[in-house]
């Protein structure tokens, strides 16, 4: 028992003890970090994927056309969101998850007959819009991980 203590000596000792703070406290900064650009990610996608399925007939596209489109708006909203292009990686999971969120709409309105729930809120939060120079029918101005964004 004696190597015990001398063990939690050691590792209790300040010399030792600041670095694995440090250590620590990175790690955590670190993940904390991955997951609010995530959620921004996440929050572009939804928002980009609602303003396509609200506008696709006005402007005349169908099927491939709306998947490119989603494609440029979610570009240039994630470059203007996060000061950077999206990677091949970030792309491709943007593609994916707006699929299903696609899916999971027409799924909805099958079951309920009268069009998704969710994709009515949206539009009508869209359409009486508070965020500042938000004007009803105009492409998102996200101003994506604030308070606002989420109102």
């Amino acid at each position: 028992m004696n190597w015990l203590r001398v063990f939690w000596d050691v590792i209790t000792s300040e010399e030792v003890m600041r670095p694995l703070i440090i250590l620590v406290a990175g790690i955590i900064s670190h993940q904390v970090q991955k997951y609010h650009k995530h959620q921004i990610a996440s929050e572009i996608i939804v928002d980009v994927v609602d303003y396509v399925e609200e506008h696709y007939q006005q402007w005349g596209i169908r099927g491939s056309a709306k998947l490119e489109r989603f494609m440029e708006l979610f570009e240039a909203e994630f470059t203007k969101a996060m000061g950077r292009r999206p990677t091949a990686a970030e792309r491709e999971t943007a593609k994916i998850k707006a699929e299903a969120a696609v899916c999971r709409a027409r799924r909805l309105a099958a079951a309920g007959g009268a069009g998704a729930p969710h994709r009515q809120a949206a539009s009508a939060a869209n359409a009486e819009s508070t965020r500042p120079g938000r004007q009803a029918g105009a492409a998102p101005a996200l101003a994506v991980g604030t308070k606002q964004a989420r109102a």
